[in-house]
């Protein structure tokens, strides 16, 4: 029960921050690596136990499948992981960088401060 509360928590950090937080560090959350997305987590001090579930939520299946977390995870398992913790009450599938981007654009909206 708690595990999974947690991992919700985390997924929606993730959603809500991490686009953000990778724009500011990065410029774009499009195109970024694993490695970048581990660095803006810890930089930011994001929770890092889920940080798999982030790459996997914001990089392509080939860049997740070549970075440290391809070796350790299958893609389809943390798929199904993802849309059964996910905090939204539709299924969002596989990235959530088209879910988040909307257009594919960069504009996460807001006034840009």
């Amino acid at each position: 029960m708690y595990f999974n509360y947690f991992k919700k928590k985390a997924i929606k950090q993730y959603l809500i921050k991490q686009p953000k937080l990778l724009k500011k560090d990065y410029g774009s959350f499009n195109g970024c690596t694993p490695s970048q997305i581990e660095a803006t987590i810890t930089r930011h001090k994001l929770n890092q136990k889920y940080s798999y579930l982030a790459c996997f939520m914001f990089v392509d299946r080939q860049s997740f499948e070549s970075s440290r977390f391809g070796t350790q995870y299958d893609y389809q398992e943390i798929e199904k992981e993802y849309v059964s913790s996910s905090p939204s009450s539709n299924s969002m599938l596989s990235n959530s960088v088209d879910f988040i981007g909307g257009d594919g654009g960069n504009d996460l909206g807001g006034s840009g401060d």
